[in-house]
């Protein structure tokens, strides 16, 4: 139930930083509603925008779960990992926790695979080292969204980068 927990607070920040109803001439997903882009997921606006509903649906099954965001207890790094899924992909996404935990966590034992499976052994190591850390934690967490706020840097429109930046980055 924890995790179902997560899943709702991390949703409700994603929803916040999508808002509702887009279309932005300078956005390759076109229009969007709740993020989902009609132009990439034209399955979810057969009947029109995706409701609510369906967005929390879709996000759940095309995103937390596959992404791994599932297995972690550490609220931050779900969001972390659940957040860059959405924007690149589940895999892209667990390369950055593992990279971020490979440079940052020195001397554990085994060192993460950097496969982007967000799965029980990388989930394990997080939580562990997360638990034991607790502050350090948040070290994780960013330089995590580091890895991504770079990737970022590098790729996207500079139109939507003050929004991403201000809106992702503490």
């Amino acid at each position: 139930m924890k995790s179902e927990k997560r899943f709702e607070r991390c949703l409700e920040m994603l929803f916040d930083i999508e808002g509702g109803y887009s279309d932005d001439a300078d956005d390759p997903g076109g229009e969007t509603m709740w993020g989902i882009s009609r132009r990439y997921h034209p399955e979810m606006w057969t009947d029109g925008p995706p409701s609510r509903g369906d967005a929390s649906g879709f996000y759940r099954r095309e995103y937390w779960v596959p992404s791994g965001a599932v297995l972690l207890e550490n609220e931050r790094m779900a969001w972390q990992v659940f957040e860059s899924a959405v924007h690149f992909n589940p895999r892209a996404s667990g390369r950055f926790l593992q990279r971020a935990f490979n440079r940052l966590v020195r001397g554990w034992r085994p060192r993460l695979v950097e496969d982007g499976v967000v799965g029980p052994k990388t989930a394990g190591s997080v939580n562990a080292w997360c638990k034991r850390r607790g502050n350090y934690a948040n070290a994780l967490y960013r330089a995590a969204n580091y890895l991504q706020a770079s990737f970022y840097w590098r790729t996207r429109n500079d139109k939507f980068l003050v929004g991403w930046f201000g809106m992702r980055l503490d």
